[in-house]
C-alpha cells in the first residue's frame, strides 16, 4: 500500500547537517545564469514593449554548476565534470566556483564559448531569457577528456549524478561509460527525454512530472494512481531501484522496486520561482543518499529543501539551517 507522508516524518530533524562531509561527483551540461534585474514603468515608443529601467546583475552556477553549488552549499564536496569554453563567461564560472567551493579540477575546456542564460526580470516578472549556446559540441578529444575525467572523480566517490539539459555533454556513450564504472556505486539521473538516449541501468531518477510522461512513453501523471504505475512501468523498463517524481503544486513521490510508494505533499508558503528547483531536490537526495540514508530518508529531506527553494527568486540554493527550520514549520502547521 502507498505510504502518504500527510504529516511530517516522524524522525524529527535536529542538531548538526548530516550532510556534512558527503561527497558527490557531478557530470553534465555546465552553464552561466546570468540576472538582469529592474522594474518596468512605461512601454517603449519605438515597439509595443515594456521598458526596463536595470537596477542591479548578478551572476551564478547554472546547470550542472547550479547542481554542485546546492550540494557545496549543505556542506559536502561537488566534484564536477562538465565543459567550459575559453572565454570571459568560462573566467566568471570559475571565479564562482572557486568562492563557492565547488572543485573544478576535473572540468575541460573547448573553443566552443560557454553555454549562457540571461533573464531580464521586471519586480518579480520574468520578461524575457536569451540563451547563447552550442549543443553540437562533442569531438573525439572533448569524449577522451571527459572519460578520463569521470574515471578519476570514481576514485573518490560511490556517487554521481547526471545533469542532464541536453546540451551535448551526455549523450548513450557516456551514460554507457559512466554505467559501467558506477556499477557497484549508485547513479542518480536527473534526465532530458529525447531520442537517442536511454537511461536503463541507473540506480534512480528524479524527473518532473511532464519528463516522466515522456519518458513512459506518454503515460498519464496527474493523479497519485498514474504516478504510480508510470513509476513502475519506468523501474521496470531501465532497470531502476526507485524514482523520486517531483510534482510541483502535488509534492513529490517516491516509488521504490520492492513497491512500496511514498506521496509527500508539497509545503512551500509561496511559490515564486520554480527554475532549478530540480537541480535542489536532486543534490539534497544525492547527498543524502551518499551518506547512507534510506531513499525515503532522503526524498523527505529533498522535499522540505523544494519547499525552501522555490520561494527564492532566481538561480538559489538552500542550506541545512533552512531544511531545518522547514521541518519545525512544518510541523507547528500540522499539530
Amino acid at each position: 500500500m502507498p505510504t502518504r507522508f500527510d504529516s511530517p516524518d516522524p524522525y524529527p530533524l535536529h542538531g548538526a547537517s548530516p550532510l556534512n562531509g558527503g561527497k558527490v561527483a557531478i557530470l553534465g551540461d555546465v552553464m552561466v545564469d546570468r540576472f538582469v534585474w529592474g522594474s518596468v514603468d512605461r512601454i517603449s515608443p519605438e515597439a509595443p514593449v515594456p521598458v526596463v529601467r536595470v537596477t542591479r546583475r548578478s551572476t551564478h552556477l547554472g546547470g550542472a554548476g547550479n547542481v554542485a553549488h546546492n550540494v557545496a552549499t549543505l556542506g559536502a564536496m561537488p566534484i564536477l565534470i562538465g565543459r567550459l569554453g575559453q572565454d570571459e563567461m568560462a573566467k566568471a564560472f570559475q571565479e564562482l566556483a572557486f568562492r563557492q567551493r565547488v572543485d573544478t579540477s576535473l572540468m575541460t575546456y573547448s573553443d566552443v564559448p560557454t553555454t549562457s542564460k540571461t533573464r531580464v526580470i521586471a519586480r518579480t516578472q520574468q520578461v524575457v531569457r536569451f540563451d547563447e549556446e552550442d549543443t553540437n559540441i562533442m569531438t573525439p578529444a572533448l569524449r577522451g577528456e571527459l572519460l578520463n575525467n569521470l574515471r578519476q572523480a570514481r576514485l573518490q566517490t560511490d556517487v554521481l549524478i547526471l545533469s542532464d539539459y541536453g546540451k551535448g555533454i551526455i549523450d548513450q556513450e557516456m551514460l554507457d561509460t559512466a554505467r559501467e564504472l558506477w556499477a557497484d556505486g549508485t547513479i542518480l539521473a536527473d534526465p532530458k527525454p529525447r531520442k537517442g538516449i536511454v537511461y536503463k541501468g541507473v540506480t534512480g531518477m528524479t524527473p518532473n512530472r511532464s519528463e516522466a510522461r515522456l519518458l513512459a512513453d506518454e503515460m498519464p501523471t496527474d493523479t497519485d494512481a498514474q504516478v504510480e504505475a508510470a513509476a513502475r512501468y519506468l523501474m521496470e523498463t531501465y532497470n531502476m531501484q526507485h524514482i523520486l517524481i517531483t510534482r510541483s503544486e502535488q509534492g513529490m513521490s517516491l516509488c521504490l522496486r520492492s513497491g512500496q510508494v511514498f506521496h509527500m505533499p508539497t509545503h512551500a508558503a509561496q511559490v515564486v520561482d520554480v527554475s532549478g528547483a530540480g537541480d535542489t531536490v536532486m543534490a539534497v537526495f544525492a547527498t543524502a543518499i551518499s551518506m547512507g540514508m534510506r531513499p525515503e530518508r532522503a526524498a523527505y529531506l529533498a522535499n522540505l529543501a523544494g519547499g525552501v527553494v522555490v520561494t527564492k527568486l532566481g538561480t538559489a540554493t538552500v542550506t541545512w539551517e533552512e531544511i531545518l527550520q522547514k521541518d519545525q514549520d512544518n510541523r507547528a502547521v500540522a499539530a
